[in-house]
């Protein structure tokens, strides 16, 4: 098994059949997106992003930036939130390849599946 991975590698990962909303979020944010709480519900049906990214944090280990921006809101109205992306150096990135793994994310070289 090769040990040294790239951000294509996190790229072509493949999402299990049913992934969990961490791996949701998690598999995102390496494919070099950012969300902040409104995007992660429309997206991914995360309706507790900062919650998601705490875990991510807190009981992964994975390293997340936290940008404040303001984005509108109902009726036009400025609301704070927070713009969340993940540290883009190796150590962090290897985890997070770690973390998908663990959690039914596959390379695409390992899910030839056979009938």
């Amino acid at each position: 098994m090769r040990m040294n991975h790239t951000i294509e590698d996190l790229h072509k990962l493949i999402a299990p059949k049913q992934p969990s909303k961490i791996g949701r979020v998690l598999h995102e944010l390496v494919k070099g997106q950012s969300l902040n709480r409104f995007e992660a519900e429309r997206q991914l049906h995360d309706h507790t992003l900062n919650s998601t990214i705490s875990d991510l944090a807190n009981e992964w280990g994975v390293r997340v930036r936290r940008v404040r921006e303001q984005v509108p809101g109902y009726g036009g109205q400025l609301v704070s939130c927070v713009r969340y992306s993940l540290e883009l150096d190796t150590q962090n990135l290897k985890l997070c390849y770690q973390c998908l793994s663990r959690i039914g994310y596959a390379n695409s070289c390992e899910t030839i599946e056979l009938f």
